[in-house]
């Protein structure tokens, strides 16, 4: 194979000029490319890029200085090093050229050891440049990229990573030279054991880095692409590896199998007892009845199948709001109004099914007039999940339900539902917002519903741009607030 001879432009010279160093620079290995415009300058650096320019600042039928700050401002030329041809006994043709961009500069009568010596010298700048410039658009694009990307030596040993890679698995600037597996090993749960693959001959391979859910730290699932870089004879050179954080789809994904397990568990259970009871009220003339003890088993019948239809309606209404399928006209509503009649209609319903009492004190007005501007519909399924849950988990035989209204600015009112329950731990404050968070931690058909009532008020209020927290003690009971616009007269 043939050596690519480095090829160096001389522009504007005069012919004896040119002689000279075309023999100069052939006998050194050098091509030579002369040209004597502007427009064959430009036109020959488009077609073959020169390691290097000669020019005369006196060049014959073009402007040097004007050609120099062309070149140089420009973002595809400005790396080639420009040597001048100045009188060296005008001071001013060398500032002129420094001005121009010029990168050094040559007496007409420089000898033949200066001249080759500053080419092969600027020729080693130009290719520095060129992996300097290659380098930092590298890291560049690196840093653009969504995703993790480490690049890592045969022993998988860090080499370089861009800032998204920093983020995912906690690199620093100490972690150059590192070992990439003790390092994940330090944090995370590895699907595979990397130390199989050094020196493998595979050329991709896929992994997972997981964290697992902890009391103070969230759950973290990474997926890794690994393309092994080889050489023609097969030897690892470098170890590509993309990283992305799967952990939202991750969870999803789980909470859809934990939801279908829960579904069959939450139905499974009242249908049962529905079958049973049924299958007793066929059987009433085999096993001679009593009607007190028929009614008995129609009232439990009843019972389940309201437990069934309540369960796959509160279903229907999540998947319905969560989906955006439900498209609700907001309206002016007196707050203090509506509260007092859905909290009625509720209590009022729940205390002939249930044998707990219900006590609720409102903290507003009765004649209250404030009004927000919200959906009638979406307030009634705020206030009875909140009611539902103050109820439900509530430990005491009576619970004791209390509600505040205040108008926190004159944008929004704040509705705080106070219960007596036994309140909640203060690292499950966020967890709670989540869909199904009792198939995670509740999952024992002791507790009634499915732990999506929180997630469904939370969705209905963030698309208002409202928000709800919650403030809780142990043992002392928990308040919910949450926030709904105020409604404003037209001026």
């Amino acid at each position: 194979m043939s050596k690519i001879k480095p090829i160096i432009l001389l522009a504007g010279l005069s012919d004896d000029l040119n002689t000279k160093f075309e023999n100069i620079l052939a006998a050194h290995d050098f091509r030579t490319t002369i040209l004597d415009n502007s427009s064959d300058i430009l036109e020959e650096i488009k077609k073959d890029y020169p390691e290097l320019m000669i020019m005369d600042y006196n060049a014959r039928g073009m402007d040097s200085l004007d050609i120099a700050r062309s070149l140089k401002s420009n973002s595809k030329t400005k790396r080639i090093p420009i040597l001048m041809l100045i009188d060296t006994e005008k001071p001013v043709q060398t500032e002129r050229g420094i001005e121009a961009g010029c990168d050094d500069f040559l007496s007409y009568n420089v000898e033949e050891q200066e001249l080759l010596t500053r080419i092969k010298t600027f020729i080693k700048i130009n290719t520095y440049r060129l992996l300097l410039d290659e380098k930092e658009k590298f890291e560049e694009i690196l840093n653009e990229i969504s995703d993790g990307v480490i690049v890592l030596r045969p022993d998988w040993s860090i080499e370089k990573y861009n800032r998204n890679a920093v983020n995912l698995i906690n690199l620093s600037s100490q972690s150059v030279g590192a070992d990439f597996i003790e390092h994940c090993r330090e944090n995370f749960s590895i699907t595979k054991n990397l130390y199989d693959y050094i020196d493998s001959p595979e050329k991709e391979l896929t992994f997972e880095l997981i964290r697992e859910d902890k009391t103070s730290v969230n759950p973290l699932f990474i997926l890794v692409k690994c393309n092994f870089i080889k050489s023609p004879f097969g030897k690892n050179l470098r170890i590509i590896l993309t990283l992305r954080n799967i952990t939202e789809s991750k969870i999803e994904e789980m909470l859809k199998q934990d939801f279908l397990s829960l579904i069959s568990h939450k139905l499974r259970t009242p249908i049962v007892a529905l079958t049973y009871s049924m299958r007793l009220v066929m059987k009433r003339h085999e096993l001679n009845y009593s009607e007190e003890e028929l009614d008995g088993f129609i009232a439990n019948a009843y019972k389940k199948s309201k437990e069934v239809n309540e369960l796959i309606e509160k279903l229907l209404v999540f998947s319905t709001v969560v989906n955006d399928k439900m498209f609700m006209k907001l309206e002016p509503i007196e707050i203090g109004q509506a509260i007092r009649e859905n909290v009625e209609i509720y209590t009022s319903s729940r205390s002939k099914e249930s044998s707990k009492t219900v006590e609720v004190e409102y903290l507003f007005p009765e004649e209250s007039k404030e009004k927000v501007i919200f959906s009638g519909e979406y307030l009634k399924i705020i206030l009875e999940n909140l009611l539902d849950n103050g109820i439900k988990f509530n430990d005491k035989e009576t619970a004791r339900i209390t509600i505040k209204i205040i108008k926190e600015n004159e944008n929004h009112f704040q509705v705080s539902i106070t219960d007596n329950g036994p309140g909640i731990p203060h690292e499950e404050f966020e967890n709670i917002f989540k869909k199904f968070y009792q198939v995670e931690r509740y999952f024992t058909g002791a507790i009634e519903g499915i732990g999506i009532g929180l997630s469904l008020i939370k969705h209905i209020l963030n698309t208002y741009d409202c928000q709800i927290w919650v403030e809780s003690k142990i043992g002392k009971g928990s308040t919910f607030h949450f926030t709904l616009p105020a409604f404003k007269d037209a001026v």
